[in-house]
């Protein structure tokens, strides 16, 4: 008969056991992204059987996938089976475009456009000059797009591994699985298809490894197929994509525009508001509508924005409501694109329309001006100061 003591030894080390298992499953359990969970709505609906552009005899149907509809567009052909319909008609339009009103909600759409536009992205091509397109090229030749999902969001099933699938670059598998981030430990992963760094700082190592050998699909090593460079693009790229996050409709815009710029760093997260000068049409307009009442004479609401260093840090609003003023990549969640965009007073919300004058408020295109650098990633060089356009 064991001793008390030996009993209670035992009880801890099944308790440890068992915590390990727990930590280490809930780090590497599966993850959903945007494009994941529109993938499953569109197989669900159904919604291929008729975009995927083969339908072109009576009725005229476009491809879903690279769908360049305007986003409130989108969704109305979606919710209500036309171009524009009010909530709660939704109707069956004379194209024969059924109406989903009720069956999906505004998030479930928001899904669907990002899978529609990550489905039917294109790589640049070889003239591309931006580090950041050379890195989605090397990924693009050396197949990672197969296995971790187009523009790495995930959604490739792997039999025999611990979460049934091949982890994606974005979200916190992926850090965990490279060390939070580490550049080192990426590299590692490509060069080696394994990553010892990451199985020796696990509980359940040997487990881990067991996973690793006896899933189908296993990750191959580059060392000897990608050159030195191009292995460098490749972890610089994880890291972009990885600091985007999962991938909604309107990162893919910021991951759009970074493509562009032949200027862009791609680092870590930590250096995402690095690079390129504020666009000059957004420094006019933060010039001659914001710098009087947040600047360095008088800062309302506790928030200044005349340079970079003060525009990204909180104001009292935004510290109450515990959001980011600007948000690189992500319009609607940054509290500056919802004051400049609202229309009406929400003190329910701490939401107010800025400037405050009504003859002064943002036009349509000036909105779109802010909304397109908020979601090109919001780049603004910590050596510009701006100045207000009054004189007072």
């Amino acid at each position: 008969m064991k001793s008390p003591k030996a009993s209670s030894v035992t009880i801890a080390l099944i308790l440890l056991l068992i915590t390990g298992w727990l930590l280490w499953s809930s780090a590497a359990a599966a993850e959903e992204t945007p494009y994941i969970r529109g993938a499953a709505l569109i197989d669900t609906h159904g919604c291929l059987a008729c975009h995927s552009g083969n339908l072109m005899g009576a009725m005229k149907v476009p491809p879903l996938r690279g769908c360049e509809l305007p986003e409130e567009e989108f969704q109305a052909w979606v919710l209500y089976g036309c171009p524009q319909a009010q909530p709660g008609r939704a109707q069956q339009s004379r194209f024969g475009m059924p109406a989903y009103e009720g069956h999906l909600d505004p998030e479930d759409v928001q899904d669907i456009l990002a899978w529609s536009q990550i489905a039917g992205h294109e790589v640049p091509d070889q003239a591309a000059l931006s580090d950041l397109a050379r890195g989605e090229q090397v990924a693009l030749k050396a197949g990672c797009f197969d296995c971790h999902g187009p523009l790495g969001q995930g959604g490739i099933k792997n039999t025999g591994s611990f979460t049934g699938a091949i982890p994606g670059f974005s979200g916190e598998q992926f850090k965990h699985l490279c060390d939070d981030g580490d550049p080192a430990a990426i590299e590692e992963w490509i060069r080696h298809g394994t990553s010892e760094r990451f199985l020796s700082g696990e509980p359940l190592a040997g487990l881990g490894r067991s996973f690793m050998s006896s899933q189908l699909t296993k990750m191959p090593a580059y060392q000897d197929i990608l050159s030195d460079e191009e292995i460098e693009l490749l972890v610089r790229y994880c890291l972009h994509i990885n600091s985007l996050g999962p991938m909604s409709a309107e990162r893919y815009e910021a991951h759009r525009a970074a493509l562009a710029s032949s200027k862009m760093e791609v680092t870590g997260q930590e250096d995402s508001l690095a690079g390129p000068s504020l666009p000059r049409e957004v420094a006019e307009l933060f010039s001659s509508k914001c710098i009087r009442c947040h600047g360095p004479k008088k800062q309302k609401s506790d928030y200044r924005m005349d340079t970079a260093a003060a525009a990204f840090q909180s104001g009292d609003i935004a510290d109450f409501l515990e959001v980011s003023v600007i948000q690189p990549g992500a319009p609607r969640e940054s509290l500056l694109y919802q004051f400049v965009s609202a229309t009406e007073e929400d003190s329910l919300n701490e939401v107010f329309p800025m400037p405050p004058s009504e003859d002064e408020r943002l036009s349509p295109e000036e909105l779109k001006v802010i909304r397109d650098w908020i979601a090109s990633g919001a780049p603004w060089s910590d050596k510009q100061t701006l100045q207000s356009a009054y004189s007072d």
